[in-house]
């Protein structure tokens, strides 16, 4: 819970919302299938997925969020099981097992946006003769930090096109979105179904390992596809998810179809490993500090339990509570 606090301070800083949102929309936050009525207007939309009852119920009194109709709060299926009042420890059974749900949430929130997004095409086809809407869904976990908005780069990096490789993200006019917004402005086809951050390069057999701790993916048939094939896979048995995502993002869909995605900039969004370490150990610090100065997301990994993340973020000054 205070690593959620945290994250959504910087989230705070660094997103700005719209200015579109209607008080016309309640916040009936158990109900995923009311998903796309905020998503009408180009309202930005932060969904918050609480995996305990005890987080929930944390959630839910929290009077900012609650009055703001740009928030939905949904409580995790299996959150009913889960009592415990203490953070899971990495790689523990309760740990795995709700790693493994982070597939089925994705399944259900980009099937409803392919059914709205179905709906509105039907809708402005009547009406304007538009034969696109792009829709863009933004997965963070808690332990990341947005010191830029990351949604003009990860937009960028979608919608890329082979006039304009290094389409610049500051010309990606937005006026924000959380974790999905659509864009009347702008009809576009994207390139990807799904963009990365990036752990690893030349690792575990793959060129660019993904993080699942931040990707982006664009709502199409072929993401509802593949988050049932990795939902499928991580219902077997509980286990960490990210290994089995990036095998089963290379494997074909159906028949030769694949899912098409690419890495993001490993310098806009590095791993922990990148930014608290290898940088850190730069001998001209101001080289290293320059590195830092561009880094869009970075994410508290490769450091194992609560007590050593938080730690990490307060030596660096990126913990922005206070005890």
């Amino acid at each position: 819970f205070d690593f959620f606090l945290n994250w959504h301070g910087h989230f705070e800083r660094t997103v700005s919302k719209s200015t579109s949102a209607s008080n016309d929309f309640g916040n009936d936050g158990n109900d995923e299938n009311n998903i796309n009525q905020h998503y009408f207007g180009n309202i930005p939309v932060l969904i918050i997925i609480a995996e305990d009852l005890i987080v929930y119920e944390k959630l839910s009194g929290l009077y900012y969020l609650i009055n703001d109709v740009s928030v939905i709060i949904l409580l995790s299926e299996s959150a009913a099981k889960s009592g415990v009042p203490s953070a899971e420890d990495y790689d523990s059974y309760g740990y795995k097992t709700l790693v493994s749900s982070r597939a089925t949430h994705l399944l259900d929130i980009t099937c409803e946006l392919v059914r709205g997004r179905r709906d509105a095409l039907n809708k402005s086809n009547r009406t304007s003769g538009h034969d696109d809407i792009p829709w863009v869904i933004v997965y963070s976990d808690v332990d990341t930090v947005f010191l830029k908005n990351p949604i003009p780069y990860v937009e960028a990096k979608l919608f890329e096109t082979v006039d304009e490789p290094n389409k610049s993200p500051q010309a990606t006019e937005r006026t924000g979105l959380t974790l999905a917004s659509s864009n009347r402005s702008q009809r576009l086809s994207p390139s990807y179904d799904i963009v990365s951050s990036v752990d690893n390069i030349n690792a575990s057999g793959f060129e660019f390992y993904y993080c699942t701790g931040f990707f982006a993916i664009n709502p199409t048939p072929a993401s509802v596809v593949f988050f049932s094939q990795w939902e499928k896979e991580l219902q077997a048995y509980p286990r960490l998810n990210q290994p089995v995502f990036n095998d089963a993002i290379r494997v074909p869909l159906i028949g030769d179809a694949t899912i098409r995605h690419a890495p993001l900039k490993l310098h806009d969004f590095p791993s922990g490993r990148l930014f608290f370490e290898t940088w850190e150990k730069e001998i001209d610090p101001d080289f290293a500090s320059l590195k830092k100065s561009n880094v869009v997301v970075v994410h508290n990994n490769y450091i194992i339990g609560h007590d050593a993340k938080k730690k990490r973020f307060l030596d660096r000054g990126l913990w922005l509570l206070r005890d």
